[in-house]
């Protein structure tokens, strides 16, 4: 079994293993809905320290319905830090104008009542009007389920919105890691970018440079010797005279192959196991040890006896671009990696002060 922890078995099998405390400790026989089991314990793990395992738990918080009351504080904060402030009137009559609407409906109703110009509050001086709530609907594009009605479940997302754009405005201009960390994903994506249209997408898609590149490098794409053949791996010894029977003193067809195939998994589907087509033989564990000359043989290898039948022989020689264009592309794309990174070398020249570096690295090193 993969290891696993508290929760993730269903109970009876939990208890038996978590009961086993010395490695080797086998359990007695166990029954669960599954069936019988006996357990050996391996080994143990101790839980994990809280920092590998902070992400995780921090996860598992935000998805808890508890994170509603987390989310409560943070905007209760946000509203402090920020100058947030709510026309507590105009909030009143919106309710009751507006909560049994439809969302479909919500904003003509608002234009009907002439309620699109009513402050709901301000962030940092600035007013945010009853139509920036109707145009923040309209750009979702989602459907809120709330028993509060369509005005107080919207106003309160709209409100958790801009609070958290203040926030993000605020980090952007104030706080370094947050500058760091943006600067590292517009780096990211930029280096992406260019990857994607100089190096990956050129590579993949340009099929008139690819066989350029395939023509000038086609020594990198060549075929060693190679055999048309046919393979058969006998499992059963019981049953090598009958694929004797079948197979020797025949030249080697598609109509034989298909006899042989028919024959054996009909009567006896695990008796062998079959390779057939153009190999190359001077690596392969079984055509390695064969006489290319010959068009039957017994060979032994692996621990196995197989029967090599060899139709044609076909001389080294280059591969056709259809047959290589996975490595052509894979190479080119390489090729273009390469000469992207030269060109920014060269329009981009990195000077390396010699002295700072090693500085740095003693400093770091200490």
């Amino acid at each position: 079994l993969p290891w696993f922890s508290v929760g993730s078995m269903i109970p009876e099998f939990e208890m038996a293993a978590f009961s086993l405390t010395e490695i080797g400790e086998v359990s007695p026989p166990i029954q669960t809905r599954y069936g019988y089991h006996i357990l050996r314990l391996e080994d143990k793990r101790p839980i994990e320290s809280f920092e590998s395992m902070e992400e995780s738990i921090r996860s598992s918080i935000l998805r808890d319905s508890r994170s509603g009351m987390i989310q409560s504080q943070v905007m209760a904060i946000q509203k402090s830090r920020y100058g947030f402030k709510e026309n507590e009137a105009n909030l009143a009559k919106l309710r009751t104008e507006l909560n049994t609407t439809t969302e479909a409906g919500f904003a003509q109703v608002m234009a009907e009542k002439d309620l699109e110009n009513d402050q709901l509050f301000t962030l940092q001086g600035k007013s945010h009007i009853a139509k920036d709530l109707a145009s923040f609907m309209e750009e979702e594009e989602i459907s809120l389920q709330s028993n509060s009605g369509t005005f107080d479940a919207w106003y309160e997302r709209f409100t958790a919105s801009e609070l958290n754009k203040a926030e993000e405005a605020d980090l952007a201009a104030n706080n370094k890691d947050y500058q760091m960390l943006l600067k590292e994903y517009r780096d990211g994506i930029l280096l992406f970018s260019l990857m994607n249209e100089e190096v990956w997408q050129k590579g993949l898609m340009d099929t008139v440079a690819q066989k350029a590149f395939y023509e000038k490098n086609i020594q990198n794409y060549q075929w060693k010797g190679r055999v048309d053949t046919y393979i058969v791996k006998v499992l059963d010894l019981t049953q090598l005279d009958a694929a004797r029977m079948l197979l020797k003193g025949k030249p080697l067809s598609d109509e034989l192959i298909a006899s042989f195939e028919t024959s054996y998994k009909s009567s006896n589907t695990l008796a062998f196991q079959t390779e057939s087509g153009v190999l190359e033989y001077s690596t392969h564990p079984v055509l390695s040890n064969a006489d290319i000359n010959t068009n039957y043989q017994e060979i032994e290898a692996n621990g196995h006896l197989h029967i090599v039948l060899i139709r044609d022989t076909i001389p080294a020689g280059p591969k056709k671009f259809e047959e290589s264009r996975g490595l052509v592309i894979r190479d080119y794309q390489a090729y273009l990696d390469e000469n992207l990174i030269e060109s920014l070398r060269k329009k981009y020249p990195v000077k390396v002060n010699p002295k700072a570096k090693e500085e740095t690295f003693v400093a770091l090193n200490q």
